[in-house]
């Protein structure tokens, strides 16, 4: 589960300033993952927190933390991603 967010939250982030414009392409070029603990659950509670760093010239780069309910860095993610306008 936390997987799948990490690949999904970011671009979807990015995209944000484009929202006016119909966009004909939008795929993960790069997604890199760094877990920080092995016990993650995904029937507690997690803290995703992602900004977009870069949209400019048809790429977007965001990064995201996840955090534990008690605070505990989990999860760090970087993407990049390509966009194509109609």
């Amino acid at each position: 589960m936390v997987v799948f967010a990490s690949d999904t939250t970011p671009g979807v982030v990015t995209i944000r300033p484009h929202k006016k414009r119909e966009l004909a392409l939008v795929c993960t070029l790069d997604h890199i993952i760094h877990f920080h603990h092995h016990d993650i659950r995904a029937d507690e509670w997690l803290l995703y927190e992602v900004e977009a760093i870069c949209a400019d010239a048809g790429r977007g780069f965001g990064r995201g933390r996840i955090w534990s309910a008690d605070g505990q860095l989990l999860v760090s993610v970087t993407q990049e991603i390509l966009l194509r306008a109609k």
